[in-house]
């Protein structure tokens, strides 16, 4: 009797231990299959739709899993009182970044605005790299390769987002880290904002339908901005 209680005991254990491993198995499936974004991978980041909003970021894939919280765009920058034009919350930016005229290769985005890709090239350490500008942060140097244009703007000001925003996007010889300048403006008028020329949108959506041989703007004056 003692010996078929035991060996009942031992088979109710195992049992047990069974229903446990198994209810640990289909929790961890369903918490992935509940938290997975369907149909989107790291190209389909976005900020408008529920799916694809920034919350869920850090569940694209394990190389996002940090992509959460506050790791993430956009940003509401909490600006009290004003700045001087040209200066930031880090200093004088001319201290820091350096852009020039350049060529760039215009494509229109769809929901977005223009993005403007740098044509020119430096040679860094024998690397030729896209550059039409630098940016030195913490004793690295970053080369611009991109500027892109939201209207409105992406990152919000006091939470509020401004009616036009410009970005400068920057990345090191490696082509592994990356940084990035916003400019924010409000009461936004692409017809009448000079410092655009020749980015004004009349010319922008001529050039956005010609061959990609054929839409470069030449000249750019990113200082302007």
């Amino acid at each position: 009797m003692r010996k078929r209680l035991k060996r009942l005991s031992a088979a109710f254990g195992w049992l047990i231990f069974i229903f446990l491993g198994a209810w640990s198995v289909f929790y961890v499936v369903f918490m992935v299959f509940v938290s997975k974004v369907d149909n989107l991978g790291a190209d389909d980041w976005g900020y408008s739709f529920e799916k694809n909003a920034p919350p869920e970021w850090a569940n694209l894939g394990e190389a996002n899993a940090e992509c959460a919280s506050t790791a993430q765009s956009p940003i509401s920058i909490p600006v009290s009182g004003s700045l001087a034009q040209g200066s930031s919350a880090f200093g004088d930016l001319s201290e820091v970044a350096r852009v020039q005229t350049g060529q760039f290769e215009v494509e229109s985005v769809a929901g977005r605005g223009p993005v403007y890709k740098c044509l020119d090239n430096v040679d860094v350490n024998g690397k030729t790299i896209a550059s039409c500008g630098i940016l030195s942060w913490k004793t690295v140097t970053y080369y611009l390769y991109e500027v892109r244009a939201h209207i409105p703007g992406e990152h919000v000001l006091r939470g509020e987002s401004p009616s036009f925003e410009m970005q400068y996007l920057f990345q090191n010889q490696d082509e592994t880290l990356r940084a990035g300048i916003s400019t924010l403006y409000n009461g936004f008028n692409a017809q009448n904002f000079t410092a655009l020329n020749p980015l004004w949108f009349s010319r922008l959506n001529e050039t956005t339908q010609k061959r990609a041989d054929e839409r470069t703007l030449d000249d750019i004056q990113l200082n302007s901005l």
